[in-house]
């Protein structure tokens, strides 16, 4: 039997070892949404009445457009990716640029949602009330950390810093932010269609 060299990737990451601990941080994610969401789900099929009957609804207007937000966001990240990838270095950061736009778009778009439930009497003192607002928290908590490492990389990408084989974060984080859409996406249906 032989020892098989990997195969390098095209921007540097000859191991793999940043893409996999990308993989792993992003699997662990997935399990703490999975379970989050899973809990949801059984209390409210175990709950007499769901939501409670004192319970405000959720306003679906804004937290859809902060999902379009977000989708558009991911759309202007990969146009990035690719424009590195096509070694068009001084367009990078402006894609980059525009997904910082959007993502604080998002987070704003939420926190004023938060802040109108807030004022509204949208109780967490309840299963109902309280798993939204853990729930939303989370993927905030993952939206700040993206958002950080998106300024990061904007600036990184004013310098010039990321090209050919330096390409790795950029790809990295963009796998990142696709996953916060991705979670969203699930966040928003199970919370406000279910």
């Amino acid at each position: 039997m032989t020892a098989r060299n990997p195969t390098p990737l095209p921007d540097g990451d000859r191991e793999g070892t940043r893409s996999m601990g990308t993989t792993l941080m992003l699997v662990a994610s997935a399990m703490m949404f999975g379970a989050l969401l899973l809990l949801y789900y059984l209390l409210r099929v175990e709950a007499p009445e769901w939501p409670p009957a004192a319970s405000r609804p959720l306003p679906r207007g804004l937290a859809t457009l902060a999902t379009v937000i977000l989708f558009a966001s991911s759309l202007t990240l990969e146009i990035g990716v690719r424009e590195l990838r096509r070694a068009r270095l001084e367009r990078l950061a402006t894609w980059i640029g525009a997904t910082l736009a959007l993502g604080f778009a998002f987070f704003f778009s939420i926190a004023f949602l938060w802040f109108e439930l807030i004022q509204g009497g949208f109780e967490s003192r309840n299963p109902h009330g309280g798993l939204f607002y853990v729930i939303t928290a989370v993927h905030g908590a993952h939206l700040i950390t993206a958002l950080g490492l998106l300024i990061w990389l904007f600036l990184g990408a004013r310098r010039r810093r990321f090209h050919g084989r330096r390409g790795v974060p950029v790809r990295l984080v963009g796998r990142f932010w696709h996953f916060l859409g991705v979670a969203w996406l699930l966040v928003y249906l199970t919370l406000f269609w279910s």
